[in-house]
């Protein structure tokens, strides 16, 4: 997922590398369960 959504940033904007930034966010914690989701809350705001 995560290289078919480069070619996307690159011609994209802020808000494109954002919502990436909150799909790659998601996909670490289903990975990582331990990982605790405060971090990923703050910096998704």
């Amino acid at each position: 997922a995560g290289v078919s959504s480069a070619p996307l940033v690159l011609s994209g904007g802020k808000e494109d590398l954002g919502a990436l930034a909150m799909l790659e966010d998601s996909v670490k914690k289903l990975k990582s369960p331990k990982a605790s989701p405060g971090p990923a809350l703050s910096k998704a705001q």
